[in-house]
């Protein structure tokens, strides 16, 4: 009980929005007609939903890992009527991931899937990838959907059983350098310590160019193999 009321404190530090960048919102707000509360709320509420999906996994952590990729496009995330707001919401993906990983320490999986190289090295749509600042930022190229060149900043929260870390996009080059914006990107990754192995558990909401049926379906396949290749 004592773990679990510390993990609610840590997820209840970055639930609010003063903890999202300020870039998470003003890159939401290039998507043509959204309205300014709907760009102020909508990291927020995916914030909590990425929190309560955490806690709940958490809370139903089991010694035996069993792991497991799950993509998917999300069809709505508000509830919205509103036209724009229903299409904008139907082109997100989210990606849940739990991978087990045997006679290891949480910090040395965090440090290893953080690691920028590391991340180049495994996806292979990710041409370039490179510091600025406090920001890492990617530039990456997919067949049939196009080329995106973004950064992002990342938080972090541990104690000594559990890590917790954030990375949301803050920024985007013009779409005259790169065709595929992404719009929004909230990856939340935990590790936590159960005796000797380390549970790893990944959630992404991504919204990135519109795409028609046939580049979701790539998109879709394409993003289940990287996430696979990752865990190899």
């Amino acid at each position: 009980m004592k773990k679990l009321i510390v993990l609610a404190t840590l997820l209840s530090a970055s639930a609010f929005a003063q903890k999202i960048p300020q870039g998470a919102f003003s890159e939401l707000a290039k998507f043509p007609g959204l309205s300014a509360a709907y760009v102020q709320q909508l990291p927020v509420t995916i914030n909590q939903i990425l929190n309560t999906n955490e806690l709940s996994y958490h809370k139903n952590i089991k010694v035996i890992c069993a792991p497991k990729i799950n993509v998917q496009y999300i069809n709505q995330i508000t509830q919205s009527n509103d036209s724009v707001v229903k299409d904008f919401e139907s082109g997100f993906i989210g990606i849940e991931a739990t991978l087990c990983f045997t006679n290891t320490k949480i910090e040395k999986v965090i440090a290893l899937y953080t690691n920028r190289e590391f991340q180049a090295q495994s996806v292979s749509t990710i041409k370039e990838s490179y510091q600025n600042g406090n920001l890492i930022c990617e530039k990456t190229s997919a067949p049939t959907i196009g080329n995106s060149h973004y950064c992002y900043e990342q938080q972090a929260f541990s104690d000594p059983t559990y890590i917790l870390s954030y990375a949301f996009n803050v920024w985007n080059d013009s779409v005259q350098n790169a065709n595929a914006p992404v719009y929004f990107r909230d990856v939340m990754a935990t590790a936590t310590q159960v005796q000797n192995n380390v549970e790893f558990h990944l959630q992404t909401y991504v919204r990135g160019p519109k795409l028609n049926f046939f580049q979701k379906a790539f998109a879709k396949g394409a993003i289940a193999s990287e996430q696979q290749s990752l865990y190899e």
